[in-house]
């Protein structure tokens, strides 16, 4: 992981009453590990910079700005101080188990330095084409605090953007969209003038690596009815297998700092560019209705026309779509990627039904559909939020937009979220790709002509419009 910025003096720090008191060592431990499916996305330095899924959220300016217009640094801390308690993956941190002989576990945080957590940018950004900062680029984690941040940045139109970023080891979009909605309300709410009490610690984190260790038994044993189950389960996994994993934590350290070092971990990281539509959810809706489709299948068959657009002659076309095929209660990520093939058509009903049959095949079989070698060039989704406008603090949400990811092998991503009256959709392309060309074919599925709905509005992160910009 990258080298941990150097922390604000615990006494000169605002961390609004979230230190944990001292006098904490009579508390039980709480140690909850990480589940080794979720282990890879922390697998070295290139991979925990890439699993970073965003969320963006715009809000009128006025309620969050100080007399003198500059943006309210310490109402917005005050406002996630006290909604963020309801949220307890906000307040937990990794911890490594020594020698590697079990996975990370999350652990309470001793401190949670809001000043840290949420950073307020200098400047004035574009509300229109600052596509890069809506989908993350400004935000930042540290793997030695809690895996999230909120990045805020003052628009040119005078509103606010609230970039909230969680790491994918905290969870899946699901979970995502959790820890974001207990942060926000129904209705408007004004937290208290002053710093909140300190939050009364009810666990504590292993102050020993045997405390770890046992802390991380009991939770592996609390799964099993009996130890003979335990047991079972414990040899089902060869043992080839538990000393590659031990070998890969091992060394994990040494070959995060080479690839630092080196510099082949800002080269691995590709650049790519990111793309936003806003359009009117009933209005995409009453699309999907006319082909019988849900608002995923509608957004996957839109990625499919994009990648007919940016390979014409290719005769067939493959992505991957996360689906929770089976939500386990104790995880905190639940999907799995199922592959889509298609036949190139210009025909949209073929391609929704294409796409439809193929899903829902995989939801009643379990089967993922995926292949060795690779041969999907990125995935697309569509996540459904609020059904009514939510408030952070005073503010009002106008609109929110989740951001996908791209993993080393992924080409193209699209991504769409519902959330009260808007239908944001979230394109993220290599720079060899023409993302202008594949998010005009996006366009043309939800029936939006681009520049068209520009138009309309002057205010591009609302109603039916476009923003464009390059990462």
């Amino acid at each position: 992981m990258t080298r941990p910025e150097r922390r604000t003096h615990p006494h000169r720090s605002r961390e609004k009453g979230t230190r944990m008191r001292a006098d904490s060592s009579a508390l039980p431990v709480s140690v909850q590990p990480l589940r080794v499916l979720d282990e890879k996305f922390l697998a070295n330095e290139v991979v925990f910079r890439i699993a970073r899924p965003a969320l963006a959220m715009i809000v009128p300016g006025d309620a969050l700005r100080r007399a003198d217009g500059s943006i309210d640094a310490d109402l917005i801390r005050r406002i996630v101080d006290e909604r963020r308690r309801g949220v307890p993956a906000t307040g937990q941190r990794l911890q490594r188990v020594a020698l590697g002989l079990a996975t990370p576990a999350w652990v309470p945080a001793d401190n949670v330095d809001l000043d840290w957590h949420v950073r307020v940018l200098d400047g004035v950004y574009p509300a229109g084409p600052d596509a890069n900062l809506l989908s993350g680029a400004a935000s930042r984690l540290d793997p030695s605090r809690p895996l999230w941040s909120i990045t805020v940045a003052d628009l040119d139109d005078g509103r606010i953007a609230l970039i909230g970023m969680i790491h994918h080891s905290v969870g899946d979009g699901i979970s995502g969209i959790e820890m974001i909605s207990g942060l926000l309300t129904p209705a408007p709410s004004t937290p208290g003038e002053s710093a909140a009490e300190p939050a009364v610690p009810t666990t504590r984190a292993p102050a020993t690596q045997l405390e770890l260790l046992r802390g991380h038994y009991a939770a592996w044993r609390s799964r099993h009815a009996t130890r003979a189950d335990a047991w079972q389960d414990y040899r089902r996994k060869p043992v080839k297998k538990r000393l590659r994993r031990l070998g890969g934590r091992l060394i994990r350290p040494l070959k995060n700092l080479y690839l630092v070092r080196s510099g082949l971990a800002d080269r691995m990281v590709e650049p790519h560019n990111s793309r936003m539509l806003l359009l009117d959810a009933s209005a995409v809706r009453g699309i999907a209705r006319q082909f019988g489709a849900s608002p995923t299948i509608l957004t996957v068959a839109a990625a499919f026309a994009a990648l007919a657009a940016l390979h014409p002659d290719a005769r067939e076309h493959a992505l991957t779509v996360p689906l929770s095929l089976g939500r386990e209660a104790a995880a905190r990520n639940h999907i799995s990627m199922v592959r889509v093939v298609v036949t190139a058509t210009e025909n949209l009903s073929e391609l929704v039904a294409s796409v439809s049959e193929q899903l829902t095949t995989a939801v009643k079989t379990g089967n993922t559909n995926t292949v060795s070698p690779r041969d999907w060039a990125g995935y697309a989704s569509h996540l459904p939020m609020h059904a009514r406008r939510q408030y952070f603090g005073p503010a009002e949400v106008t609109s929110i937009t989740l951001w996908p990811v791209l993993d080393l092998d992924d080409r193209i991503a699209v991504f769409t979220t519902t959330y009260a009256n808007t239908f944001a959709v979230a394109v993220l392309a290599r720079t060899d790709l023409d993302i202008d060309r594949a998010t005009d074919a996006v366009a043309r599925v939800f029936h939006t002509a681009i520049g068209t709905a520009a138009a309309k509005s002057p205010t591009p992160a609302e109603n039916s419009q476009e923003v464009r910009s390059g990462v």
